[in-house]
């Protein structure tokens, strides 16, 4: 009988302790290398922390941006670029980036807006891609009046080269500049100018009125965020 409970004791042992050891022999979890890291901040040699409207804009949720700056009643645009060199960075983008980004991202908003319109009925892509151009064209010499910029924010990062486990030196490093901005007009005054635009459009299609109404709920929408872009400089 002694023999037989001993038996039982050492093979329940067994039975718990395999998983554990499975587990023991399966792949280790491999840690993400290669992270950047936040070596300089705007503001963190006086003891500023980096605004909460930043942190929701990097992790993603863009949505949240114009509560954490206490914005209502405007369209917002927000743009990003980095770089090395943050004077050219800053310089560029408030100057010159804005301006064009506003008007690239109206295009863009308009095709991916007509593409899912019309992605359910029967036009086909040539008709499609007419759509877009129409609109486009249209759209691409509106001018948004009272833009102003109501935040900016930089960080500054660096990153091992990839290909490299640990950096050695300076020059096993990549270092840049990351720089936010949120510019904001009058939502209202917005609206006007683009449905004023539509209005424009010689467009007798049977999809004329969805493509207008979609398209306007598309660009009149409060946030905008243009894609990253990249400067050498």
């Amino acid at each position: 009988m002694k023999k037989i409970k001993i038996a039982l004791v050492a093979l329940m042992i067994a039975v718990i302790a395999c998983p554990v050891f499975a587990a023991k022999k399966g792949p280790k979890a491999k840690m993400a290398v290669n992270r950047p890291v936040i070596i300089d901040y705007q503001g963190q040699s006086l003891g500023k922390e980096i605004p909460r409207w930043v942190e929701v804009l990097v992790e993603g949720e863009n949505a949240k941006v114009e509560k954490e700056l206490g914005l209502s009643g405007v369209k917002t645009f927000i743009v990003e670029a980095d770089g090395p060199n943050k004077e050219f960075l800053q310089t560029w983008t408030d100057l010159v980036r804005i301006e064009t980004e506003v008007a690239g991202q109206i295009e863009r908003q308009v095709a991916q807006s007509i593409q899912a319109t019309m992605k359910g009925t029967e036009a086909d892509e040539t008709e499609v891609q007419k759509a877009i151009d129409m609109y486009a064209a249209s759209l691409k010499n509106v001018t948004i009046n009272g833009l102003e910029k109501k935040a900016s924010f930089w960080i500054q990062t660096q990153t091992v080269k990839p290909g490299l486990k640990k950096a050695k030196s300076a020059d096993d490093l990549i270092v840049k500049y990351s720089y936010y901005v949120v510019y904001c007009c009058d939502q209202e005054m917005f609206n006007k100018q683009i449905q004023s635009a539509m209005e424009d459009i010689e467009d007798n299609t049977k999809y004329a009125d969805l493509l207008r109404q979609k398209t306007t709920e598309a660009l009149c929408s409060t946030l905008t965020v243009a894609p990253a872009t990249t400067l050498n400089n």
